[in-house]
């Protein structure tokens, strides 16, 4: 925004077929503008790259009501956990995005 970084992401194949996008982040004076979406689309676009099948993610569903609910609009819907990280934090989900082969 007005040439300052707001946010960030990442993608990363954790299988053949699969991705995982990590780490959405807007800071919160940004937040409202629109930016997760177009983080989330141009994720979702790094993942095409790659040839991923299956898209997963993990998010608080906690303190991150707002993104839960902008990856089921996206077609995210929750998945046994799949990490370390959603065997051992109570309030952390998973879900994937099946994408078209």
């Amino acid at each position: 925004v007005d040439g300052a970084v707001v946010g960030t992401t990442g993608v990363v194949e954790i299988e053949p077929g699969v991705a995982e996008i990590k780490r959405v982040y807007i800071d919160p004076a940004a937040r409202g503008r629109g930016i997760a979406p177009k983080m989330l689309d141009e994720a979702l676009a790094v993942a095409d790259e790659m040839r991923a099948s299956r898209v997963r993610l993990e998010s608080s569903a906690v303190f991150m009501q707002r993104a839960v609910g902008l990856y089921r609009s996206y077609g995210f819907v929750e998945i046994a956990p799949y990490s370390d990280l959603g065997r051992r934090v109570e309030d952390v989900i998973s879900m994937e995005l099946v994408r078209a082969a």
